[in-house]
């Protein structure tokens, strides 16, 4: 189901179905939460199964969007950081944790509000996409994907892109 090897109708049936109750769920506890009555909200029991149904539901609809041709072009940047994930990951630690907002960084903890974090955090996100493209255009995974797949197999892994292999992106 995650890889996008069932159906187009399988996708927007469930898409369709994940969609009406977890959105439908999130809308109602909103409006129960901002009532701001004294009396047991729905919400509290729903919350964790209207989130698994919405994420799932997000699958849904980047599977569907893979199937299309517009879709297709507009997720191809996604396929490096599918491949370089675990690196990824890492990179954006590195540069939250100890660039950005460390005291020995730039020491930007507490200096800004929600709206200018997101931005942020958007920018790192944009650079990571970048990184990771220009990264497989010449290496087969991300270092630490490498690494992992080395010890996991008990052997080098192939680290640089074969000229036969075409571009993931």
């Amino acid at each position: 189901m995650i890889q996008g090897q069932r159906s187009t109708r399988f996708y927007a049936v469930l898409l369709a179905l994940t969609y009406s109750f977890g959105l439908t769920a999130r809308y109602v506890g909103a409006l129960e939460i901002s009532s701001f009555a004294p009396y047991p909200k729905t919400i509290w029991i729903t919350t964790e199964f209207a989130r698994i149904a919405t994420s799932i539901g997000h699958v849904a609809l980047i599977n569907l969007l893979f199937k299309t041709g517009i879709g297709q072009r507009i997720l191809s940047p996604f396929k490096a950081c599918g491949r370089t994930a675990f690196s990824l990951y890492f990179l954006q630690q590195i540069i939250g944790l100890h660039i950005l907002f460390a005291p020995y960084g730039l020491g930007l903890w507490g200096k800004y509000g929600w709206a200018t974090q997101f931005w942020i955090a958007t920018g790192v996100i944009a650079l990571c996409v970048v990184v990771a493209n220009l990264w497989v255009l010449r290496f087969a995974n991300g270092p630490l994907e490498w690494a992992w797949r080395s010890l996991a197999y008990v052997k080098r892994q192939p680290f640089l892109r074969r000229p036969d292999e075409g571009v993931v992106a």
